[in-house]
């Protein structure tokens, strides 16, 4: 096997090329934490909680349901949800259910979401917005053949006709059969190197490989005594993968925002002993210049990463002054589910950089005309191999071949590699 330069940046505890774990079935991640650790808190909101085998018992009553309404093998389940408890039992309930779910922004406009709902053939619609049933938007996606309202206490129960909380009263578990590198499981859209609208096809096996490669990373002892805070948008593959799928394969207790919000995040992290923290930039941003940051106590923080763009020096440089701490770097894309490199395997800052390409993740600089890889230090497009790269844009097959050539994504983004 070639060897690669940033191997050797590496520290011994982790491997870069050190085979990842088989790809497998996705809801196979909430199995697995409801039956190491059962009773376990894995999900707090606002005062409520349930334990990784609750939310597993919930999921395959969402499974049960969906399968009552049709859903199989490749059918389209659409969650337009902000960050809320349903979405766990929503997502996994999809998954065991055979369905494909297509994972779309709360705050997508109307436009854009009637787009969606047609482009990417949704049949049923879980959704947290009430005016959406029976409007205009809807008749855009003609093969609709369901709309379940989802609200925050809906896993409290409830009987109300059409919610999802009246759904979770079925029982039963449904078997998918999948085949784990080909079968499209989500749906993720984005503007891909073009910045036309389209989905990434991802797989069990992309996404299962990004989980896997991000943890390994980051190398959080399962069933440790870690507890993260999740209020990026589930919406996003970031919040997704990254964060809520992360911390579920780890056992890792998970304190979910609705939204953000600087000063909600600065009482959580001090009273619930919140250690990793993942938001983005702008959030970043947010806190170090909240006028009580200081009078927080932060000391149970030992990871910070960021994500979704570049950090401001600024920032960096404050939140470092304020807690100790470095804000990790990480480079993703949707395409990737979204792992390609990070800061984190190095446990310390590169400003101006981000990191080193993730466990098992091949980064190539190639010149964008020719596309011969360039020269350390030379700036060119950023290109990815590795298990994590999706299988294509759904119904853009010319999209797809000039993105993925010879087993290579190729980004759009512009980078140098030292």
């Amino acid at each position: 096997m070639d060897s690669y330069p940033w191997e050797k940046s590496y520290p011994g505890h982790v491997s870069w090329r050190a085979p990842l774990p088989a790809p497998r079935p996705l809801q196979d991640m909430l199995k697995h934490a409801a039956e190491t650790w059962p009773a376990r808190i894995g999900l707090e909101f606002y005062g409520q909680c349930w334990s990784f085998d609750a939310l597993w018992k919930l999921s395959n009553r969402a499974a049960a349901a969906l399968a009552r309404l049709g859903v199989q093998q490749g059918t389209g389940v659409a969650l337009h949800l902000p960050n809320m408890p349903a979405f766990v039992p929503a997502f996994f309930g999809a998954l065991i259910a055979g369905g494909r779910v297509v994972n779309l922004s709360f705050l997508t406009s109307p436009s854009s979401l009637g787009f969606q709902l047609r482009d990417a053939e949704v049949e049923i619609l879980l959704t947290a917005d009430p005016s959406l049933p029976g409007s205009e938007i809807l008749k855009q996606a003609p093969g609709l053949r369901a709309v379940i309202l989802c609200k925050e206490e809906d896993l409290a129960g409830g009987d109300e006709p059409g919610s999802f909380a009246a759904l979770l009263s079925e029982t039963g578990e449904i078997p998918a059969r999948r085949n784990l590198t080909d079968d499209v499981i989500l749906l993720q859209y984005t503007g891909g190197s073009t910045g036309a609208p389209k989905a990434a096809m991802l797989t069990h096996a992309n996404v299962c490989a990004s989980v896997d490669i991000r943890n390994r990373s980051a190398g959080d002892a399962p069933g440790g005594a870690d507890k993260t805070l999740l209020v990026t948008p589930l919406a996003h593959v970031s919040g997704l993968s990254s964060v809520l799928l992360c911390a579920i394969d780890r056992g890792m207790p998970m304190v979910m925002h609705r939204r953000f919000d600087p000063s909600d995040v600065l009482k959580d992290v001090a009273e619930k002993k919140i250690t990793i923290l993942s938001l983005v930039p702008s959030m970043y941003a947010l806190l170090v210049d909240h006028p009580d940051f200081g009078k927080f106590d932060l000391s149970s923080l030992k990871r910070c990463t960021s994500t979704g763009g570049s950090l401001p020096a600024r920032v960096t440089r404050k939140f470092r002054e304020l807690t100790g701490l470095d804000l990790l770097e990480r480079y993703g894309s949707t395409e990737c589910a979204p792992a390609v490199a990070s800061q984190v395997v190095l446990d310390k800052a590169r400003p101006g950089t981000v990191g080193v390409p993730e466990p098992g993740t091949v980064v190539e600089i190639r010149d964008p005309a020719t596309n011969a890889p360039l020269a350390p230090n030379m700036s060119g497009e950023i290109c990815v191999r590795g298990p994590q790269v999706m299988k294509g844009y759904w119904k853009w097959p010319e999209e797809s071949e000039h993105a993925l050539k010879d087993g290579w994504l190729h980004t759009g983004d512009l980078g140098a590699m030292d």
